[in-house]
């Protein structure tokens, strides 16, 4: 490492006798909040940073191996990048010092955050640099800006890039957020500007030339935008030697409007439900220079709309809550939650592009009463659960799959990377939850050298075959715990039993009449149900001496509320089931 050091400052001291520049060290790190070894180290780590920060330029990339990271799943892609393309990193953690990866002599690896020192730092701080690099930002709620120039202070060739990145400086969790232990992480890259390929320059540079661009990006996945900073740097993609970094921080947040009213957030409506029904509230933010006092938080989803009004004293950037109280619709194939903010201190929005919020919510699908659940198992069963409980909390069944013994982590055996079948018995008119469990935080992705294995994860499927849920993945990586859920109804009963040829329900969805039409094989006695989405029986008929053939019944719904319904047709030969709905 010394030897490349000391070759890269002859040949620029050879090149030209003008005044080079202080250098500023890079030190990119890869590192995962679900990594042990991460969590050894990096304490340590971060303080050696912080007490060199007047020589050093931090980046953090939260790589997705080997368990969950929630600040990953911000940017997978650039991080992949930057990390394992860039760098042909497969192991967390790992630190490049300028481009290059220190080498320790095996104790500890190359890389590891624990071999860094001061007396690394300052040998790397020594060597002059190339270029200046003089960068600047502004920071509205929704967009940063930042300006970047280099000059060149020693005549310089090569195949240049410069790279901006947006970081935050620290960020906090109440929890850990992956299965380390970490509650804190420093300068996370949130987002290479314009991305991580980088920007290309100019391939040589006398002195005193420079290099400018202006990059924008609007914000996203920032936890607290007080925290953001950006980092710069040139480096030569021939040979990865970053020849200058340079960090801005500390611009304050600028309100860009006067009157702005922000729908931020929904929550209350996470999980399934099983009837429709949702008690959600909003989170307000005030974008503008005036103190927020008053506005309207509209909603909609499936056509039932209301608008609930909110009164306080919210100044530039703080947040309040409203609470939409309890929202019944009608369930259909898709559950948008729409919430709008209108009428800001009674006026108009200046920017209303930031005004709507939306949410997907779950309505757990109908399941028969005799249930197959089958879960592709990874190398590592015995991190492996799963649970079936219904909506009171009452356990059906639960499975916990057993630890092999090919490794100290408990990877083989007869539960690894195989697929295991579970017969479930339901009850009729319930709600219940799947929940799948991993002890590691990682879920399920490792083959253990098995390269046939299929998709991990699970479905469950219905007693005539069909799939109710399905979570699979080459690399299911749901962290330490993934939720579904399904119902059961009157319907839910009929399993294996012999069905009508022919039954057709129409029109659907239905206002005032809903027409019937069954094919009998000879003349029979028709009984005639409807259940509502609870499962309650709200309607019955019965049709004496209906004749073979194609008959066509008609049932009058015009007495019914809109919503779904499922009716039931039976005979002395034979039972069927179908789902409407009626639109009023």
């Amino acid at each position: 490492m010394k030897k490349l050091f000391t070759s890269a400052l002859l040949l620029v001291i050879g090149a030209s006798g003008f005044s080079q520049s202080q250098r500023l060290v890079l030190i990119e790190e890869g590192s995962n909040a679900s990594c042990p070894p991460c969590a050894a180290q990096n304490p340590a780590f971060n303080t050696l940073l912080e007490a060199n920060s007047s020589k050093v330029v931090s980046l953090k990339y939260q790589w997705d191996f080997p368990g969950y990271d929630p600040m990953n799943e911000h940017n997978p892609s650039e991080v992949a990048t930057r990390f394992e393309t860039y760098y042909g990193q497969n192991g967390v953690p790992t630190a490049m010092l300028d481009g290059t990866v220190p080498t320790f002599g095996g104790n500890p690896y190359d890389g590891a955050p624990a071999g860094y020192t001061t007396a690394l730092i300052d040998e790397r701080y020594a060597v002059p640099a190339s270029f200046d690099i003089n960068l600047t930002y502004s920071l509205t709620p929704e967009t940063i800006t930042v300006n970047c120039t280099a000059t060149c202070t020693q005549a310089s060739s090569g195949t240049f890039k410069l790279r901006l990145a947006v970081v935050e400086k620290l960020i906090t969790f109440s929890t850990a957020p992956g299965s380390n232990g970490e509650t804190e992480f420093h300068n996370v890259m949130k987002k290479f500007l314009p991305n991580a390929g980088g920007i290309t320059m100019a391939g040589s540079y006398a002195v005193g030339e420079t290099f400018t661009t202006t990059q924008t990006w609007d914000l996203a996945n920032v936890y607290d935008i007080n925290e953001i900073a950006v980092v710069a740097f040139i480096q030569n993609d021939a040979n990865k030697e970053v020849m200058q970094a340079q960090f801005a921080e500390g611009v304050p947040v600028t309100p860009a409007n006067s009157i702005d009213a922000v729908a931020s957030s929904i929550s209350g409506v996470s999980g399934f439900s099983c009837v429709g029904s949702i008690t959600p509230t909003v989170t307000i933010q005030n974008y503008g220079s005036t103190p927020l006092t008053s506005c309207n938080v509209n909603y909609e989803i499936n056509g039932t709309t209301g608008s609930i009004p909110w009164t306080g004293n919210l100044a530039f950037y703080e947040t309040g809550s409203v609470s939409l109280g309890t929202i019944n619709f009608t369930p259909d194939n898709s559950n948008v939650l729409n919430v709008t903010t209108v009428s800001p201190n009674g006026g108009t929005d200046e920017n209303t592009a930031n005004n709507e919020q939306s949410v997907e919510v779950g309505i757990a699908g109908y399941a028969s009463l005799n249930i197959t659940v089958e879960v592709r198992t990874d190398y590592y069963p015995g991190e492996t659960s799963w649970e079936i409980r219904e909506d009171n909390g009452t356990l059906v069944t639960e499975v916990q799959y057993v630890a092999g013994t090919a490794d100290q982590f408990g990877g083989g055996g007869a539960d690894a990377t195989t697929t295991k079948t579970h017969e479930v018995t339901l009850a009729a008119n319930k709600c219940y939850s799947f929940k799948m469990f991993d002890s590691y935080g990682d879920g399920m992705g490792y083959t253990g050298g098995v390269t046939t294995a299929p998709p991990f994860g699970y479905k469950i499927l219905n007693s005539t075959g069909a799939v109710i849920i399905e979570e699979q993945a080459t690399s299911f990586n749901f962290g330490d715990e993934t939720e579904n859920a399904m119902r059961t109804d009157a319907a839910s009963s009929i399993d294996n039993k012999n069905e009508f040829t022919a039954f057709t329900v129409f029109p659907n969805p239905a206002t005032n009449n809903l027409n019937v039409e069954i094919s009998l094989e000879k003349p029979e006695t028709v009984n005639i149900e409807v259940f509502d989405i609870l499962g309650q029986r709200v309607k019955t008929e019965q049709v004496n001496s209906v004749g073979s053939g194609l008959t066509t019944l008609t049932l009058s719904v015009s007495d019914l509320a809109a919503g779904s319904y499922t009716i039931r047709i039976s005979s002395d030969s034979a039972e069927s089931v179908k789902r409407f709905n009626v639109s009023k």
